[in-house]
C-alpha cells in the first residue's frame, strides 16, 4: 500500500475528533438559548469533550496493542455514533454533557490508533513526512466544519449537526472495515503478555520522549484554549455573523495547510527538531503579539491575524513533535500514542476549562493562558540535548 492510500483513510478517521470539536461552534448560542443556560455553560461541553478524548486514548492505546488497531477504531466509531444521537435528542444540558463525554471516549479510541499505525510503518524523517501527509489530508475537515455547521443551521437546528456527526461515524466504520486489514502488524507481540501499568512505565522511562510529550501537550493546549473561546471571541466580543465566523475559522486552517506544506518541503533539507523549534517560535511570537496589543483595544483584523498564525503553527508543530516522540519506541507503540494523546488532551481540557472559569467578558484570560502555555513549550524544548534529537531522527530509541 503506497503512502497516499495508507494516509487517506486514517486521516479521515483522525479528522473525526476535530470535526466534533468544530462543527457545532456556530450553534453554541442557539444551544444556550434552547437549554436556557449561559454561553459559558455550553462552552464546558468543549472541555468535557477534550477530557473524554484523553480518557478514551488512555484506555484505547493498550487495547490496540493487545487486540489490534482495527477493532479498537471500529469500537470507538460505534460509541461515537450512538452518543451523537443521544446528544441530538437531549432535552437538558446535563444529558448532553454526559453523552458528549461518551462521544469523546469513542473519539479517543479512534484517534489513539493513528500515530501507532504510522509508527508501525515509519520512523524519523519518513515518519515526520507521513504525519505531514496525514495532517494535510485532514486539514480540510476542520476548515470546512464551522461553515458546514452554519449551513446546517440555515436549514435546520443545532440538533441536526449531531445527526450529521453520527452519520459520518457510520461512514467511517464502513471505510475502515473495508480498508484496514483484519490481520497484520497491528498487534504488538511484546505488549500481549505485558500488564498495562508496565507498558506505561516503559513509555515514561524514555528520556527523550518526555520532552516531546510535554512540548506537544503545551502547544496543543494553546489551540484548544482558542477553540474553547472562539465563539465568544468572534461572535460575542466582536459581534460577527455566523457566516463570517465560519470564514475566519477557515482562515486558520488555510494557514495550517500552508505551514504544513512548507514543513514537508523543508524536511528534505532540515531536521524535524529544527522545524519544531521554528514552529514553536512562530506560535510564541503570534501569541505574544496578541497579548501585548490588548491594552490598546486591537481591531478584529489584528486579533484574527494573531490567532490565525497561532493555530497555523500546528501545521509544523504536530508532524515533527509526533514523529520525534513516536520514534522513541519500537514496541508498545499503542500505549506510547495513548500516553501522548491523553497528556495533550488532559492538559488542553484543563486549560480550556480554566479559561472559561476566568471568563470576564474580555480577551485577557484567553491571551494570558495561551501565552503561558506557549512560553512553557519553548522553554521545555530548549532544554533538550542535541544528541537525543539526532538519535530520534535516525529512528534510534533513547535509553
Amino acid at each position: 500500500m503506497n503512502n497516499l492510500r495508507f494516509a487517506l483513510p486514517i486521516a479521515m478517521v483522525m479528522a473525526l475528533v476535530p470535526l466534533a470539536l468544530d462543527l457545532y461552534l456556530p450553534a453554541m448560542p442557539a444551544m444556550a438559548l434552547d437549554f436556557g443556560v449561559g454561553a459559558d455553560d455550553i462552552a464546558t461541553t468543549i472541555s468535557i469533550f477534550v477530557l473524554g478524548v484523553a480518557l478514551g486514548q488512555l484506555v484505547g492505546g493498550p487495547l490496540s496493542d493487545r487486540f489490534g488497531r482495527r477493532i479498537v477504531i471500529l469500537s470507538g466509531l460505534l460509541v461515537f455514533s450512538a452518543s451523537s444521537l443521544v446528544i441530538m435528542m437531549a432535552d437538558v444540558l446535563w444529558v448532553a454533557q454526559l453523552a458528549r463525554f461518551a462521544q469523546a471516549i469513542g473519539g479517543g479510541f479512534t484517534a489513539v490508533c493513528i500515530p501507532a499505525l504510522i509508527r508501525d510503518r515509519a520512523v524519523g524523517v519518513e515518519a515526520a513526512k507521513l504525519f505531514s501527509l496525514v495532517g494535510l489530508i485532514m486539514i480540510a475537515v476542520p476548515a470546512l466544519a464551522p461553515s458546514v455547521g452554519a449551513l446546517v443551521l440555515q436549514f435546520s437546528d443545532w440538533r441536526s449537526i449531531f445527526a450529521v456527526l453520527s452519520v459520518v461515524a457510520v461512514l467511517m466504520m464502513i471505510i475502515i472495515w473495508r480498508v484496514l486489514p483484519r490481520r497484520g502488524p497491528a498487534v504488538d507481540p511484546v505488549a500481549v503478555p505485558t500488564p498495562v501499568l508496565k507498558r506505561y512505565l516503559h513509555v515514561w522511562r524514555q528520556r527523550g520522549a518526555r520532552r516531546y510529550l510535554a512540548t506537544q501537550a503545551l502547544a496543543f493546549s494553546v489551540m484548544v484554549v482558542f477553540v474553547t473561546n472562539a465563539s465568544f471571541i468572534y461572535q460575542d466580543y466582536f459581534g460577527v455573523s455566523e457566516r463570517t465566523f465560519g470564514l475566519l475559522f477557515a482562515a486558520n486552517i488555510v494557514m495550517l495547510a500552508i505551514l504544513n506544506r512548507i514543513n514537508s518541503w523543508q524536511l528534505n533539507v532540515r531536521s524535524p527538531a529544527t522545524m519544531l523549534n521554528l514552529a514553536l517560535c512562530i506560535q510564541l511570537a503570534a501569541v505574544a503579539t496578541l497579548a501585548c496589543t490588548l491594552p490598546f483595544d486591537p481591531p478584529l483584523w489584528l486579533v484574527a491575524g494573531c490567532i490565525i498564525l497561532t493555530v497555523g503553527s500546528h501545521g509544523m508543530i504536530v508532524p515533527n513533535s509526533s514523529a520525534l516522540y513516536m520514534s522513541c519506541f519500537s514496541h508498545h507503540t499503542g500505549s506510547a500514542s495513548a500516553f501522548l494523546g491523553t497528556t495533550q488532551y488532559l492538559l488542553a481540557g484543563l486549560a480550556g476549562g480554566l479559561s472559561t472559569q476566568l471568563h470576564n467578558d474580555t480577551l485577557w484570560p484567553v491571551a494570558l493562558i495561551m501565552l503561558s502555555l506557549s512560553l512553557a513549550a519553548n522553554i521545555i524544548l530548549g532544554r533538550g540535548q542535541p544528541a537525543d534529537d539526532q538519535q530520534l531522527e535516525a529512528g534510534v530509541s533513547t535509553p
